[in-house]
């Protein structure tokens, strides 16, 4: 997340979901690991709590088919409902 964004939006699981489907999203068609979808979400790694918020909603994301995942859950990439949805919302 941006250092821009308000300090409870780091913690929030729904904005910070939204953040990771934007990423993925506009990142296609490069397919992007856990570890590198982190780096680009979370401002400051040493937050435990920010990295277990942004771990949580790449798994929220997979488990509600918006984000496959390959490699045993180490690649994301947006599903075609996932990038739809975001054509619809964008429009």
């Amino acid at each position: 997340m941006s250092t821009n964004a308000p300090p409870f939006a780091k913690y929030n699981p729904k904005l910070v979901g939204e953040a990771i489907l934007i990423e993925v999203v506009l990142e296609r068609p490069a397919r992007l690991t856990c570890g590198e979808l982190l780096l680009r979400i979370v401002g400051d790694q040493s937050d435990a709590r920010e990295v277990k918020t942004a771990t949580d909603a790449i798994h929220e994301l997979q488990q509600s088919g918006l984000l496959d995942s390959q490699n045993n859950g180490r690649v994301v990439e947006p599903t075609e409902a996932a990038i739809r949805t975001f054509e619809l919302l964008a429009a």
